[in-house]
């Protein structure tokens, strides 16, 4: 990390500059789930509310970045407690899909409901690439 020039910016993503990145860059976002409910996501504490409007609004950057060859990652659900994410699924189908094999089950004691799926997902407009086996031990050793 060291050898690249890495910036990160903290600020609503409609206020993004993405006049300055090119194929060299590489913007990841993780927004609130729009089908899960949250502190992070109603719109009280500070937070903005993210509502139809706003999921519209990001999956239309992330398809600018694509057509300005700006590499992108996005974490979402497609489904959460017997809900889909149909605009998500819709839109997702022109990238890359990698489902996530993770259970939340036991994170949250309140939840009542622990057999309702959640799929989660990592969706990019690139190919993973494969880790060398040398630099994936020297990341675990430290």
């Amino acid at each position: 990390m060291r050898s690249k020039h890495i910036e990160f910016v903290n600020k609503d993503f409609t206020a993004l500059d993405l006049s300055k990145l090119s194929n060299h860059d590489f913007v990841y976002c993780d927004p609130p789930y729009l089908i899960a409910v949250g502190p992070y996501n109603d719109g009280n504490r500070g937070f903005k509310n993210w509502t139809d409007r706003e999921e519209r609004q990001l999956l239309s950057l992330l398809d600018t970045l694509n057509e300005q060859h700006v590499r992108f990652a996005l974490s979402n659900v497609l489904y959460h407690k017997n809900h889909a994410n149909e605009l998500l699924i819709e839109w997702s189908r022109k990238y890359k899909v990698h489902y996530l094999d993770k259970s939340y089950a036991n994170c949250n004691y309140q939840v009542k409901d622990r057999t309702a799926e959640t799929v989660e997902v990592l969706i990019t407009n690139y190919e993973k690439e494969q880790p060398v086996k040398r630099a994936v031990r020297r990341i675990i050793n430290i």
